[in-house]
């Protein structure tokens, strides 16, 4: 049961965490512009903030005695510094102004001056979003032998909710109650999960909140160091390439859908998709196959790769298909928008992102 409260914590969490995503997107589009350099921007930032969270903390979380209780008060922080997100945009928005109109700033002054501002603006809240992976993973990790199977439930189980959240920004809660209410929506997400891990904190039998040692296998320490720098390199180049298929994949489908938001919640909803379910299949089945691992690991890459090539020859013609509403050079009626924008999505983006979903998993055990 405890474990139970734990993932529901962790659903609650991602989705309040693409609700900012997806909000944020929006309103710095409406500073910067609708362009690529803003869409590349506000996802720097945003995985920026979540590398330098998970990074400080997880130097940390090993020592710590309550890690619940400070992955409480984490989310606490989260719902603060999002309610002053929208002050530093409007903020943001008459420096970006004054240096575009008043001082004359040349395209690439202010490109570099839209980066800043995103990462000024999103620092706080970001950093503290990429703290909750490591503390939840100190939580629900109990040992080696489970260490890749559980870092592929948790990770499945948070990117389930970041779905979630992706889609209600983007389908329902902008259109109903517009981006402060989709805000206020998130804020009220943080503040329950706050509540509910502080309680599960005080709750919690002694053993579960304890520190534990560090996972470390019993090899040659210097080798595995080097080992593990190695990888660690390679998984940096993956995830290099996967925020840049993403917003090549989000432009693409911008050509074939109504408007630059749906493209970006369609997109980053299928992603994610991909991702929980690529965990989940780790969790599942390889991880009772450790010796496949290291060839999994080459093969996945060489078979996203691959992909991403294949996808330039084929993606115009099932466009046509699935998304042009004037194309009358077939008896198959195409589909209507927006099924067929999804549709031509989840085609574009699922196959390798269920690859990229296993990765993370692989690369921890």
């Amino acid at each position: 049961m405890f474990r139970v409260v734990l993932y529901a914590l962790l659903l609650c969490s991602g989705a309040a965490a693409l609700i900012y995503e997806v909000i944020w997107q929006r309103q710095l589009i409406l500073v910067f512009g609708a362009s690529t350099p803003a869409i590349s921007a506000v996802l720097t930032s945003f995985m920026g903030g979540l590398a330098l969270g998970s990074l400080l903390f997880g130097r940390r979380v090993d020592r710590m005695r309550r890690p619940l209780a400070a992955y409480g008060l984490v989310e606490l922080g989260i719902a603060g510094s999002a309610l002053a997100v929208p002050a530093l945009l409007a903020g943001s928005n008459g420096l970006y102004t004054w240096a575009y109109q008043d001082l004359g700033f040349e395209q690439g002054w202010l490109h570099a001056l839209r980066y800043g501002l995103c990462a000024v603006v999103l620092l706080i809240p970001t950093t503290l979003m990429g703290a909750t992976f490591p503390l939840m993973g100190r939580i629900l990790t109990r040992s080696d032998e489970t260490l890749g199977r559980e870092t592929g439930v948790f990770y499945a189980v948070n990117t389930l909710g970041a779905v979630i959240g992706c889609l209600l920004a983007g389908f329902v809660l902008i259109p109903t109650i517009g981006m402060h209410g989709a805000g206020m929506t998130a804020v009220a997400l943080n503040v329950t999960v706050a509540t509910g891990a502080l309680l599960a904190a005080m709750r919690a039998p002694v053993n579960q909140d304890e520190p534990i040692g560090p996972v470390v296998p019993t090899e040659d320490s210097t080798g595995l160091s080097a080992r593990r720098r190695a990888l660690l390199g390679l998984y940096a180049v993956s995830g290099f390439a996967a925020m840049g298929y993403q917003i090549v994949w989000t432009r693409l489908t911008s050509i074939y859908t109504t408007s630059n938001i749906l493209a970006f919640t369609t997109i980053v909803s299928v992603f994610l998709i991909g991702i929980a379910a690529g965990s989940w299949l780790y969790s599942t089945v390889l991880d009772r196959r450790r010796r496949w691992l290291g060839g999994f690991f080459a093969a996945g890459h060489i078979a996203i790769g691959l992909y991403a090539v294949g996808l330039l020859y084929w993606l115009p013609r099932l466009s046509i298909w699935l998304c042009d509403k004037e194309f009358i050079g077939t008896r198959v009626a195409p589909w209507k928008y927006p099924a067929g924008e999804v549709l031509l999505s989840m085609a574009m983006v699922l196959p390798p992102t269920l690859i990229m979903g296993a990765l993370l998993p692989t690369v921890v055990r």
